[in-house]
Parts: C-alpha cells; sequence; structure tokens
C-alpha cells in the first residue's frame, strides 16, 4: 500500500501509532520503507515518530527504511535526526542496523558535525566488548574515523576508563576494544591529526592501573608505522617526571612490532635530541638497559644441538 497509495498508508500508520495492538505497529513499520524518489516528508516524520517505540523489531524496521531511503536529498535532514533520537541499548542487531543506517546509502556522513557525531558514536559505549556481529563496530569506526578522528579517540578513551573502573572493582566483564579492534583501522586519518592524538593517548595513560594495555594497542594503531607515536613519546619525556616516564616506557613494551624494534627506533629519535636534554638521557638509559636486557636473555638461551 505505501507504494501506490502514500496518504492512505499514512492514515493507517498514524492510527496503529495512536491506538493499535503492537503487532499493528510491527507490520506498519516493516512497511515503512518506500522508493528513495518517491519518499516524502510525511514518510520521515513517520520514521521519526516509529523509531522512538521502544520495541526492537520497530527500530530495527526504521533502521532499514533509512538506509533504504537515504539517496533522497530533501529528507536527508530528518533521517538523521531519527538515527540520533533512536536508543539501541546493548542489542547487537540494533548496531548492526544503525551503522548500515550510514553511507553512500543511508545518511552521508557529510550531514554529521562534530557535535553529532559524537552523539551517534556514544551509542556504542554500552556495549561489553566490540566483538558482536562480525566486528560491524570496528568496521563502522573505521569509515567515519577519516572524517571525525577525535569523537572516534573520544569513544575509545571513554571505553578504556569503564574498562579501568570494572577491573578496579574485580569486574572482567567489560572489554574496551575486544578481539576485533584489529578491523579499526586510522590510515585515512590526516597525518597532522595524528600527533594530537597520540598526545592525548599519552595523557589518558598515567592514571591507568589496569587498562594500559587497552591504551597501548589504540597508540600504537593510530600510526602503525610508528613515526608519529617515537615523535610523541620523545617529546612528552622532555619534561616528564620518573613516575610519567615509566608509565610512557610501559608503551614500548607493548609496541605491536615488539620492544626490540620499538627501543631501537626510538634510539633513532635520541640520537636526533640535543645531548643535555632530558628526553635523550632517558631514552639513553632506556636503550642501554634493554641491550643489557637482551644480552641476558640470548646467554641465558639453552643452546640448540
Amino acid at each position: 500500500m505505501h507504494s501506490y497509495a502514500s496518504p492512505e498508508f499514512h492514515i493507517r500508520a498514524r492510527a496503529a501509532l495512536r491506538s493499535g495492538p503492537e503487532h499493528y505497529f510491527v507490520a506498519a513499520s516493516s512497511a515503512l520503507r518506500v522508493y528513495r524518489e518517491n519518499a516524502t516528508l510525511e514518510d520521515a516524520a513517520l520514521i521519526r515518530d516509529f523509531i522512538e517505540l521502544p520495541n526492537p523489531i520497530v527500530k530495527r524496521h526504521t533502521l532499514y527504511a533509512i538506509a533504504y531511503m537515504g539517496g533522497n536529498r530533501a529528507i536527508l535532514p530528518k533521517l538523521l535526526e531519527a538515527t540520533l533520537a533512536v536508543d539501541i541499548g546493548t542489542d547487537p542487531n540494533l548496531a548492526d542496523a544503525l551503522t548500515d543506517a550510514f553511507g553512500p546509502y543511508g545518511v552521508p556522513f557529510s550531514l554529521l558535525t562534530e557535535q553529532t557525531a559524537g552523539v551517534l558514536l556514544r551509542k556504542f559505549i554500552p556495549f561489553d566488548d566490540l566483538d558482536l556481529r562480525q566486528g560491524t563496530i570496528p568496521r563502522f569506526l573505521s569509515t567515519i574515523v577519516g572524517v571525525f578522528p577525535d569523537q572516534v579517540l573520544d569513544l575509545l578513551l571513554t571505553r578504556v576508563q569503564i574498562e579501568e573502573r570494572g577491573r578496579a572493582a574485580g569486574g572482567w566483564k567489560y572489554k574496551a576494544l575486544g578481539m576485533d579492534f584489529n578491523a579499526i583501522s586510522f590510515m585515512s586519518v590526516p597525518a597532522e591529526r595524528k600527533r594530537a592524538m597520540v598526545n592525548r593517548c599519552i595523557l589518558a595513560l598515567m592514571p591507568l592501573k589496569f587498562s594500559d594495555d587497552s591504551l597501548a594497542k589504540i597508540f600504537w594503531s593510530i600510526d602503525p608505522v610508528g613515526a608519529e607515536c617515537f615523535r610523541a613519546i620523545a617529546e612528552s619525556l622532555e619534561n616528564a617526571d620518573s613516575f610519567q616516564a615509566t608509565r610512557i616506557e610501559h608503551l614500548l613494551k607493548h609496541s605491536p612490532r615488539g620492544p626490540i624494534y620499538a627501543y631501537g627506533e626510538l634510539r633513532k629519535i635520541g640520537a636526533e635530541l640535543q645531548p643535555d636534554s632530558q628526553a635523550a638521557a632517558i631514552i639513553q638509559g632506556w636503550c642501554e638497559l634493554a641491550d643489557q636486557q637482551r644480552q641476558l636473555n640470548e646467554d641465558q638461551a639453552p643452546e640448540v644441538l
């Protein structure tokens, strides 16, 4: 009916919203989508009203409709409003549907502002981890991070803080990242933005006692090549006290390429610094200790016959 008698469908859908039994508005929600060329502002208004219903099936149907109708520029602002209003809780099916509502066929990222992008991304905070629906959330973050890197980092750092509080209280259910975190790629983030992002990670690392491993994963994933990471470490050491330096060294020990590589790269950075700088002295001390430990490990290794 929606495709050939839209006014009548609108009347019946509104009636189902006002007083119909649950199966009525569930059925109506499944018919919300229509060819984008024929979509009207009333269709968008219906989606906005239906998406606020507490029924998860209805919410999923409305998100599917948004993904289907997003090419209609006239109703895009209303569709964006609906996606920002939806409460997905911790439902993995709704998280999947929400991510599908954005993109070339749904709502384009260009309609988002830094504020609304933050509203959208905060919907993924309650999930116990990111390992759901074959990594649908990490893949979504990879697509939006090139446009809103700071907002994606806000999400990840918030999750680390929640994980930290949970672990401190003896709870390990909430995982800031999960195994599918490797699906997040920061390669699309401009290089000039990465320096500020890794500096934020270093600051966020300082108070952590239980989730520093998660923070280290985020730190190194921002710049997999490592150039910005090593420069940020060296700069941070210049004014660091002994406690802060110890925390910063923790990042080297969690380098995805291993600590030997990390100390070697940092040694190159230290060689470029002023000899009397604090950072150069700390780096030299670290590298000497790392060399001694590596030699000790080699001496203690069993001989291979």
